[in-house]
């Protein structure tokens, strides 16, 4: 059966528990129930393309939706797709199964995972726990830059005397030099997913960094 074919087997089965099902987008409205959610698990596993595996990926992104965010990790860790893969890191960010940290921890450090961590990476500063701050700091200290935005953004979230200090030192003219340094290099061999400017990216990092200093100091004022 071809991915069409199981979409359309996919409508049938909410016709018959009694939705009103005009299009496939009608399914992403469902309050799903236990059974809803078995088997869209079951059509992401047998649908091919992904395209439709995003489909069913964003059906599967509710608050506080149970029994999926261990399946949808193990999807993002079995994926080879950067966009997938980024899907799946937005559903888990909207889920917010704060449980479930020691799995999000070990993703957002390995950085074979590219720019899809970042939704991770915000669900950390989500995650007001003291592995998240050391994860977060680790990834500011290493300079990690497919994530280096979200990084400071979940950082200004749990921002305390250790982050504030470890933010001014981030933002210095001397680490700035060598940040811009590092992303010329980056550039020239390609080894960063999706660098096209260079003045923008370092705005957009010293940005976010100023937040979390301007919100620490106002708290402490």
């Amino acid at each position: 059966m071809n991915d069409t074919d199981l979409l359309e087997k996919l409508m049938s089965f909410f016709k018959e528990k009694g939705y009103i099902i005009n299009n496939h987008m009608d399914i992403l409205k469902i309050k799903l129930d236990y059974d809803d959610i078995e088997v869209l698990k079951k059509y992401l596993n047998e649908f091919q393309e992904i395209q439709y595996k995003k489909f069913i990926v964003r059906c599967l992104s509710k608050r506080n939706i149970k029994n999926v965010s261990n399946y949808l990790i193990n999807q993002y860790k079995l994926s080879n797709d950067n966009d997938y893969r980024w899907v799946v890191a937005n559903a888990l960010l909207t889920i917010c199964d704060k449980s479930l940290l020691d799995s999000y921890i070990e993703i957002v450090l390995e950085k074979k995972y590219q720019t899809s961590r970042q939704m991770i990476v915000l669900l950390l500063g989500k995650i007001k726990k003291v592995e998240s701050k050391k994860a977060l700091l680790s990834l500011l200290d290493n300079h990690d830059y497919d994530v280096l935005s979200q990084t400071l953004n979940s950082l200004n979230n749990i921002i305390d005397d250790e982050i504030y200090k470890k933010i001014k030192m981030f933002i210095s003219d001397s680490n700035m030099l060598i940040i811009k340094k590092d992303l010329i290099l980056i550039k020239e061999n390609n080894q960063l997913y999706n660098l096209v400017d260079i003045e923008g990216f370092i705005k957009l990092i010293v940005r976010e960094a100023n937040k979390g200093i301007s919100k620490y100091e106002k708290m402490n004022r």
